[in-house]
């Protein structure tokens, strides 16, 4: 994509500035957009309890306008003039939410003035056989028999719907009637219009049983006779602020209940307004972000130009020139520090491989045919060394391995069938310890590795020990002979290393064929020479097919002419099997 240095450069560091101003827009919309919604629900939280608080207050005026009128005289003693001119004053102070006063008697009297709609000169006018003791608003001030808001319901003097405050009204304890303040839902709806909305919000004022009675949603309209029944009422199941899709538009919906009324208020402010100061300022944000990121480019463009691509487009034009074969041609002074030593020591690097090549060209030439000629004999008789190293090694080494493997794997099993655990557990242990050493022997094999010296106190333990272990896997009995400490100090590392890889050899060999039951070693040092006797008691062996066949014994014997000495092998079938060895003793050195 890019054909230069420079530019990947360039690109890449624009690209990684581009990720992390990315990072940040990111960050600041979900942090602007939090503060955004979180202010918006703290101005619903206000708003919902201002609206709250003038309902109170409203409903409070009222209780306390018809509690009062309650306990006057004239309206205990039902005085038709007084209660005139006080009702018809209580209507005027209230006239847009208060439509009339009245008071509905024992006796089924209705002495009623008001304003609006119904009224004539103050005074409404009602059907024939009118009882104001079957009217909803006289029934239920007689069972609270205390102050209370009626339901919604329509008036009898005129097709409008409405509340009631209502009381019962007693004189001296005796029951005089039911006095009542009519309440206009339209003065509802004007008294929620009057409420201060911030950002487009509309409210709707809900009754109990989630009747609409007033809703800034709907256009204006003639008086409605019913109430709506709203149609979100899942709306309400959520009593903290949320984000919800109304009348065709996303919305943040908080609501509350008047304590007074049992209405609820419920506040619904558009989505869009919320967000669009964060949004405003994610618009300036990215405007300046893209400014900073061209900013950037050509700072950068310029400055890896002068400082990085121009000194490493000069010294990649003289390594080109180089590999095409001009060798004279030189790396310029440099004005970076750092440049300026890459292209010093390039120079007298130049020089010194020149003035060598000079000196090792006539060397070379002189030197290839006798090396040529050396490395094919050296070859053709390395590789017929490491066949007979690797296959020697192999047979001795990772035989023995694999033989102790098989044999802990055998006793495994039947120990297993047993539930002899811990005869298990220690048969794993030979796997695991002749597996590692196995690979070891492996790796020293294949690697042609110098095999580690042997001590002396490690070979008198192969010789008590190990051996007596890897025969006790077939039950087989187990003897040893061998000279001192001191007399074992007169062997070789050869000689030790050898002799233990024969051993190895006849122990495999034991444990594999023979079906033995007891073993015998001997070892003895006689001044120059080493004789030592190696004894079974198993079934023997045919020598002539056993040298057809392996057993390891054509290993044994090139081992022990390596050595300098000679094996005597006694078996019938049968029999048994006896070995004899007699080995030169070399002075260690």
């Amino acid at each position: 994509m890019f054909t230069s240095l420079q530019k990947r450069y360039t690109a890449t560091i624009i690209l990684i500035a581009t990720v992390f101003l990315g990072l940040l827009v990111i960050i600041n919309y979900v942090l602007l957009r939090s503060h955004s919604i979180s202010s918006a629900q703290q101005t619903s939280t206000m708003i919902l309890s201002n609206a709250d608080n003038q309902i109170t207050n409203l409903f409070y005026s009222i209780e306390s306008t018809v509690t009062a009128l309650s306990m006057q005289k004239s309206i205990q003693d039902v005085d038709i003039e007084q209660m005139k001119d006080q009702f018809i004053s209580h209507v005027i102070a209230k006239q847009e939410i208060v439509r009339a006063v009245y008071l509905g008697t024992a006796d089924g009297q209705m002495y009623e003035w008001g304003v609006g709609p119904g009224f004539i000169e103050n005074t409404p006018t009602f059907a024939p056989g009118y009882d104001p003791r079957e009217r909803p608003w006289y029934k239920t001030a007689v069972e609270t028999d205390s102050y209370t808001l009626t339901e919604p319901y329509l008036y009898a003097s005129t097709d409008a719907l409405g509340i009631t405050a209502v009381k019962p009204v007693y004189k001296e304890g005796l029951f005089v009637g039911v006095l009542g303040l009519d309440i206009v839902l339209e003065g509802v709806k004007h008294l929620v219009d009057l409420i201060e909305v911030e950002k487009d919000g509309r409210l709707i004022l809900l009754t109990q049983d989630n009747h609409v009675l007033a809703n800034q949603f709907d256009e204006p309209e003639s008086p409605s006779v019913s109430l709506s029944l709203f149609p979100y009422p899942e709306l309400l199941e959520d009593a903290s602020p949320s984000i919800h899709t109304v009348y065709g538009d996303t919305y943040m919906i908080q609501h509350t209940t008047n304590s007074t009324t049992g209405w609820v208020i419920m506040l619904c402010v558009p989505y869009q307004r919320i967000i669009s100061f964060s949004l405003e300022n994610m618009r300036i944000i990215i405007f300046y972000d893209i400014l900073l990121m061209m900013l950037l480019g050509t700072v950068v463009t310029l400055l890896s130009r002068r400082l990085l691509t121009d000194p490493l487009n000069e010294i990649i034009t003289v390594l080109d020139y180089h590999e095409r074969g001009d060798i004279k041609a030189r790396i310029r002074e440099q004005k970076v520090p750092e440049f300026q030593i890459i292209a010093t020591s390039f120079n007298n690097v130049v020089e010194m491989k020149i003035e060598q090549e000079k000196q090792m060209e006539m060397q070379v030439i002189k030197r290839t045919r006798e090396v040529i000629n050396l490395q094919k004999e050296n070859i053709r008789l390395r590789i017929i060394e490491e066949k007979e190293r690797i296959y020697s090694n192999l047979h001795d080494s990772l035989g023995a391995r694999l033989t102790g493997i098989n044999i802990s794997n055998t006793v495994a099993k039947h120990a297993f069938d047993k539930e002899d655990f811990p005869t298990v557990r220690q048969m794993l242990d030979r796997i695991e310890y002749n597996t590692a050493k196995g690979i070891s022997d492996l790796k020293e094999i294949l690697l042609a590795k110098e095999t580690d010296d042997i001590r002396i106190d490690e070979f008198i333990d192969f010789i008590r020990n190990r051996i007596r272990d890897r025969l006790a896997l077939k039950h087989m009995t187990y003897e040893s002979v061998i000279p001192s400490e001191a007399e074992l100090e007169s062997l070789d590392q050869d000689t030790l290393q050898n002799l233990v890889s024969i051993i190895e050899e006849l122990v495999t060999n034991t444990l594999k064929y023979s079906e033995a039951r007891s073993v015998q070693l001997a070892i003895e040092i006689r001044e120059d020479r080493l004789v030592m006797t190696y004894a079974d008691d198993g079934r023997g062996f045919d020598t002539k097919k056993a040298f057809k066949r392996g057993f390891g014994i054509p290993g044994i014997l090139t081992r022990v002419e390596r050595l300098g000495g000679h094996v005597k092998i006694t078996t019938k079938i049968g029999k048994g099997a006896r070995y004899s060895f007699t080995i030169p003793v070399k002075e260690d050195v």
